[in-house]
Formats: structure tokens, C-alpha cells, sequence
């Protein structure tokens, strides 16, 4: 299948809006710039050319298919070290599973003096992890299909046709330019134009936190695990680390309801929320046949399921009350004799 051209220039990004598609946890759509028209498999063309054409394309994707060879290939732009801009070039047919997603990073232009800093907020990874969150939701759930599943994502942070000269004190010049200026950059300060493999390791940290499917990360992080069979991240196409999510799922457990799902409330239902997700995440990668790692932590005996737990709840708002009304008088009988003790 004919791939496209990846764009080079940031200037169209800036006239772009950004996505309308809202993602269903987490954040990151206002830091993304879609082209404004859908995306069209590249055999869409030949189905309809005529019937002789339809029959040929049709075997050549079974023979992708059957070859495990269905790659679809995707372009991003870190434009101006603030918004990402994604171009697909190759999306050979529509499928519910493909083998491989391989997606380039390259970066062109600085940060712009008036743009808040792009890798550092709070204890986020910031709007650039972010967007890549978001670019990942979209894809496995919105375009080029519905419902996506990935058996390989390899995302490659490419520093082709940046000059080789650019060295280490550019990048710790880069690096203060982040953590001390979060929003405007001050007058005396140039611009750091950064590579993109500076931002290969902000992206491979967002997603190993990701993983762990803390109180951050778990209203937006169990679609990787559902979807995915495994992360590659590379800088100049050589690898940095590999996540096999299905070694990441097979132990994942919680019994603090403090420690995830904190999104859900009452604070009742966060473990068996926790749990119920895992378990149809366990379901879903086998109907997909994305790999598993054994053995698989069970849900403890004592954690009853959403809906038992969701029932419980129904039965319980009067004597959990009643417990509430209790505890608050004797804490008003001990401040009571404590402040008897003191005249």
C-alpha cells in the first residue's frame, strides 16, 4: 500500500483548530491539531474502481491479515515545542486488529515566548504527554476505525534532518528554559528549537506512570491495556524501553481504595470498580489475542463486585447514618468531659 507525505513545515499547524473530539477521561484534546477532513483507508479507492479491482484489493489485505502484516503508519509533528500534529500516511484498510502502529515523532520549531511551558505541571507530565495520551484514545476508539485494536505501537522520536552539531549544552539550555519559565520567557532568553528525541523521555515516563493505573492515571489508562499488546518507544530507531502490557496487567492489584480509581465515588466502590475493570481487561486482550502473563492476581474473596457492591450501598444509607450520628455524640461526650476536666 502507497504511503503519504509527512508535512514539513509548521505553518499550516498553526491554522488548525484544535480536536472536537472529547475524550472520555483524562485531558489533552486542546493540545492536538487533526487536519479537518477524515481519514480514508488507502484501499478505499480501489474497492470502488471496479469489481476485478475490488476482488484484487480484497485478498491483498486478507494476505496482509493472514501475514500479520497490517501496519498502519503515522506522522507527528511536535510543533513549536507546544502542539502535536498528527498526519496519517499509510492506513491500508479499516480492521478491528492490526499488527503493527508505527508512529514518527519529529519536533520543528521553538516554544513561542507568550506559550506556557509544555513539559512541566504539578506532578503531570504536562500538555505534550498529555497529547500524546490523547492522540492514543483517539485512535484506538475515534479515526481511522472504531474500536481498534493495536498488537504492536512503536512510536520513533526522529531527529532526521536536524543538525548533528546540536549538543549537550543546547539541551541543558532547553531543559532550564522548561523548569524555570512556566509561563512567558523572559526577553533576554533565546528559544531552544528542541529534537524530538529530547522528548522521547517525558513520553516514555508518562507511560510507564501510566501503567501503574494510580489515582492519576486510571481514569485514562486502562483503554492501553484493553487495546495494546505492547509499547515500543525509540529514539533515532533505536529502543529505549519496551512496555509487554500484558507482563504490567497480569499482577496489577490494589486494596487501598486511596491507591486508585479515585475518580469513583462513593469511596465504596473504587476496588470493586478497580477489579471489575481488570477482569474484563483480562477478557478483552484474550478475545483479541494480545498476550498474558501468568499468573494473574486475582480479585481477593472479600472485594465484592460493582453491582454487589452497588447493592450493599442501597441497603445501608440508614444504618450507615446511624453509625455517623453515634460517632459525632460520642465525640461530643468526650469534649464535653474533657472541657469539664479543665475548669
Amino acid at each position: 500500500m502507497s504511503r503519504g507525505v509527512a508535512p514539513h513545515s509548521v505553518d499550516s499547524a498553526s491554522a488548525l483548530g484544535p480536536s472536537r473530539y472529547m475524550p472520555r477521561n483524562g485531558k489533552g484534546a486542546e493540545h492536538v491539531r487533526f487536519l479537518p477532513k477524515s481519514t480514508i483507508s488507502n484501499s478505499y479507492g480501489l474497492l470502488l474502481t471496479s469489481r476485478q479491482m475490488f476482488m484484487d484489493t480484497t485478498r491483498a489485505v486478507e494476505r496482509l491479515r493472514a501475514s500479520n502484516r497490517l501496519v498502519f503508519v503515522l506522522d507527528v509533528i511536535l510543533a513549536n515545542d507546544t502542539v502535536l500534529w498528527p498526519t496519517w500516511l499509510c492506513v491500508p484498510a479499516t480492521a478491528p486488529i492490526i499488527d503493527r502502529l508505527e508512529v514518527t515523532i519529529r519536533a520543528l520549531g521553538a516554544r513561542p515566548r507568550t506559550a506556557s511551558r509544555p513539559y512541566y505541571f504539578n506532578s503531570s507530565g504536562g500538555i505534550v504527554s498529555e497529547g500524546f495520551n490523547f492522540i492514543l484514545q483517539h485512535f484506538l476508539l475515534v479515526a481511522p476505525g472504531k474500536g481498534i485494536v493495536v498488537r504492536s505501537l512503536v512510536m520513533d522520536f526522529s531527529d532526521d534532518g536536524v543538525a548533528e552539531d546540536v549538543g549537550n549544552e543546547a539541551w541543558h539550555r532547553w531543559r532550564i528554559m522548561h523548569a524555570e519559565y512556566e509561563e512567558d520567557l523572559p526577553d533576554d532568553f533565546v528559544p531552544i528549537a528542541p529534537r524530538a528525541s529530547w522528548a522521547a523521555n517525558y513520553v516514555n515516563h508518562s507511560i510507564a506512570w501510566a501503567l501503574s493505573m494510580d489515582v492519576f492515571t486510571s481514569p485514562y489508562a486502562g483503554i492501553l491495556f484493553e487495546r495494546i499488546g505492547s509499547i515500543e518507544v525509540q529514539t533515532n530507531e533505536r529502543s529505549l524501553e519496551r512496555y509487554d502490557l500484558g507482563k504490567f496487567l497480569a499482577p496489577l492489584a490494589f486494596d487501598n481504595p486511596a491507591a486508585t480509581f479515585q475518580h469513583v465515588n462513593p469511596v465504596e466502590l473504587r476496588l470493586p470498580t478497580f477489579w471489575d475493570w481488570k477482569e474484563n481487561a483480562v477478557k478483552a486482550r484474550i478475545a483479541a489475542g494480545l498476550s498474558l502473563c501468568s499468573p494473574i492476581e486475582e480479585r481477593p474473596g472479600h472485594i465484592p463486585t460493582l453491582a454487589e457492591a452497588q447493592a450493599r450501598l442501597a441497603h445501608e444509607p440508614a444504618s450507615v447514618e446511624r453509625t455517623r450520628r453515634n460517632a459525632m455524640q460520642r465525640l461530643r461526650r468526650i469534649i464535653g468531659l474533657l472541657s469539664f476536666g479543665k475548669m
